[in-house]
C-alpha cells in the first residue's frame, strides 16, 4: 500500500471512529429529531413547529443547528432537535423522526443571495441534491415550501399526525415566532437571522437569478428538477 492510500485508510478509520462513538451516544439517549432541507426552503419554519410540539411533550428539549455543532442534552433521557442542511449520516440515520423541506432550488439560490450576499457554490447546489436523494429514502416526511407557504395549515396537518400532537393545530400556528423582514442579530432559540424573510417570490428568479446556475441546474439536475416539479 502507497503512502497515500495508507494516510487514505487511516481517516477512514478514524471517521468511522466517530461515527461509531455518535451512533451510540444517540442510541443510548433521548429522543432525536432532525429538520433539514434545502436552505431557504422552510426548514427553520418546520424546525420551529416541530419544537413547540416537542416543548409540550418534553420536560426539556435540546434545538440548535449543527452548523454551530450538535446541541448536547444535561441529562441522556432529554429530547434532541437537530437543524441542518447537510447530509450527516452520523445523526441523521440514528434520528427518531427526519423531516426534508424542498423548495425550487432556483428561488433558494435568490433567496440567499438577498439574505446572506453570496451564491452557493455548484458543489453546495450538488450537495442539496445528494440531501434530496437520501431524505426519499429515508425521511418520515418530505415538505414542498410551496404548498405550504401561504397556507401553514397544510404542514401543521401533517406534523400533528405524523408526531403524534393531540392538542390545537391552531394554538401551534398562534406560537410561531415571526419570520422578521427588518434586520437584527441571530435567535438562538429560534434558528431565524435578523432579516429571515425575503419575500422571495416563485417567479423572481427568472430575472434576479445568474443564468449559468439556471443552465446549470438544468444540465446536472433535470431528472431530479423534473421529478419535484419545477421543470417539464
Amino acid at each position: 500500500m502507497s503512502k497515500r492510500g495508507r494516510q487514505i485508510a487511516i481517516a477512514k478509520a478514524q471517521v468511522h471512529g466517530i461515527v461509531e462513538l455518535v451512533r451510540i451516544a444517540l442510541k443510548s439517549s433521548g429522543p432525536c429529531f432532525v429538520s433539514s432541507g434545502f436552505p431557504r426552503s422552510g426548514s427553520t419554519l418546520v424546525y420551529n413547529l416541530v419544537k413547540i410540539i416537542l416543548e409540550e411533550r418534553y420536560a426539556k428539549v435540546f434545538g440548535g443547528w449543527d452548523g454551530h455543532g450538535i446541541p448536547l442534552r444535561e441529562n441522556k433521557n432529554d429530547c434532541l432537535l437537530i437543524k441542518t442542511h447537510t447530509l450527516n449520516l452520523q445523526y441523521l440515520s440514528m434520528a427518531d423522526h427526519v423531516i426534508f423541506s424542498i423548495r425550487d432550488p432556483r428561488t433558494c439560490l435568490v433567496s440567499c443571495f438577498r439574505k446572506f450576499g453570496w451564491w452557493p457554490s455548484y458543489n453546495e447546489i450538488d450537495d442539496w441534491f445528494v440531501s434530496l436523494e437520501w431524505a426519499r429514502g429515508h425521511a418520515d416526511s418530505v415538505f414542498k415550501y410551496e404548498d405550504f407557504r401561504n397556507n401553514y395549515s397544510v404542514l401543521v396537518s401533517e406534523l400533528v399526525e405524523l408526531l403524534d400532537y393531540p392538542g390545537d393545530p391552531e394554538y401551534l400556528k398562534s406560537k410561531l415566532p415571526k419570520a422578521s423582514s427588518q434586520s437584527g442579530g441571530f435567535d438562538s432559540e429560534t434558528q431565524m437571522h435578523g432579516g429571515h424573510a425575503t419575500n422571495t417570490g416563485d417567479a423572481d428568479w427568472r430575472t434576479a437569478l445568474p443564468e449559468r446556475f439556471s443552465s446549470y441546474l438544468e444540465e446536472k439536475h433535470f431528472d431530479a428538477m423534473k421529478l419535484m416539479g419545477y421543470l417539464s
